[in-house]
C-alpha cells in the first residue's frame, strides 16, 4: 500500500492587509512529494521539502512572519514544522544570496526552471512587495 502524503502550508503572522492579499505559493518540485523511510521498523519516515516560493502576486504588499507547513496523511496532521524569527530570515537571506550570485539561473534542476522563481521576481522578504 503506498501511502499518500499532502504537503500544507499555512501562513500564520501575515501583516493585516491578509484578507486583501493573496499570497501564491508553490512547492519544487510541484508534482510530487517523496516521503524516505527514517525508522523502517517503526514505521518512521521523513520528508524533504526542497524548495519553497511565496509571493505575494498582484495583490497588496504583506509580511510574512510565520511559516507553518503540515504534512497530512489520509487528512489528519502527522507532521508539523514551524519557520520564524531567526529561521525565517535565514531562508530569506539564503534566497537573495543564491539569486544575487546566480545560482538559480546556473542550477535550473534544482529550482524547477523558471517554475518556482521566474523571470523578473527578484526575492527578498519578509516584507513582499507585488510582483
Amino acid at each position: 500500500m503506498r501511502a499518500q502524503w499532502i504537503l500544507a502550508v499555512v501562513l500564520a503572522g501575515l501583516s493585516a492587509q491578509l484578507a486583501e492579499a493573496e499570497p501564491q505559493i508553490r512547492f519544487c518540485p510541484a508534482a510530487q512529494v517523496r516521503s524516505y523511510p527514517e525508522e523502517s521498523r517503526r514505521n518512521v519516515n521523513g520528508l524533504l521539502l526542497q524548495n519553497l516560493l511565496i509571493s505575494s502576486g498582484d495583490s497588496k504588499p504583506l509580511e510574512v512572519k510565520l511559516i507553518t507547513i503540515e504534512l497530512l496523511k489520509a487528512g489528519e496532521v502527522v507532521d508539523q514544522r514551524h519557520i520564524d524569527g531567526t529561521a525565517l530570515d535565514h531562508a530569506i537571506r539564503s534566497g537573495e544570496a543564491l539569486q544575487a550570485g546566480s545560482m538559480i539561473a546556473a542550477l535550473p534542476f534544482q529550482f524547477c526552471g523558471r517554475d518556482l522563481v521566474a523571470d523578473g521576481v527578484k526575492l527578498a522578504g519578509p516584507g513582499l512587495a507585488p510582483n
